[in-house]
């Protein structure tokens, strides 16, 4: 093979189309606001990890330090706490929220048999707040300690705008059932990390 021959192959060769795509570009998130009996702001804290870049697919952890509610007599107290953020998409993307679920990592202290807690997420974005992705999670008692539970995603599929967008979150725990006599359901014993709940959800990046 000649020189000219093998030079031209080379050329042909790097000619070639690749299969290999571009990373999804990753998403900018201000700091959190929060707000709510259960959360006042500041007591909040938010970690956001690349899961798969590849994807486009990122993990938001939320740490609440304050998240510790408590049933009242006629067992209607519903704690709330409401996460806003700004989130910055780059043009041409936006983001989906809630796609996998979530997994939900706290303390309960629920007397007995008789007591039952709801834990509801709900997620959404600011340009259409009417769609509402939502997990929902029932507890029963007795329990006195930590729990994890892995809650699947319900509901719509909550979109961005793709031109930025402010993201939303709510949290809120709730008794639906309690035992005569049992006021408490959520205590408030322990040292603060034993108290703390963390919940760690997915957002992906797409392409619009």
């Amino acid at each position: 093979m000649n020189l000219l021959l093998y030079l031209s192959l080379l050329q042909g060769i790097a000619a070639l189309p690749t299969t290999r795509s571009d990373p999804t570009p990753g998403f900018t998130f201000d700091s959190v606001i929060s707000s709510g009996g259960a959360c006042p702001n500041g007591s909040v804290s938010t970690l956001v990890k690349n899961n798969n870049v590849s994807t486009g697919i990122f993990r938001i952890i939320h740490t609440l330090d304050a998240f510790s509610p408590w049933i009242q007599s006629d067992g209607t107290t519903k704690e709330d706490c409401k996460l806003t953020t700004n989130i910055g998409v780059p043009v041409g993307y936006r983001a989906r929220a809630n796609i996998d679920g979530i997994v939900v990592k706290g303390y309960l202290k629920i007397q007995d048999a008789e007591t039952s807690v709801r834990f509801s997420g709900q997620y959404s974005f600011t340009s259409d707040p009417s769609v509402v992705s939502e997990t929902s999670l029932v507890i029963k008692g007795p329990l006195d300690g930590r729990f994890t539970k892995i809650v699947e995603a319900q509901g719509r599929t909550a979109l961005s705008s793709c031109t930025g967008d402010n993201f939303r979150t709510e949290y809120s725990i709730s008794a639906i059932n309690f035992g005569s006599g049992h006021t408490q359901y959520s205590g408030v014993q322990g040292s603060t990390e034993d108290l703390k709940w963390v919940i760690d959800s997915k957002i992906e990046i797409l392409k619009c």
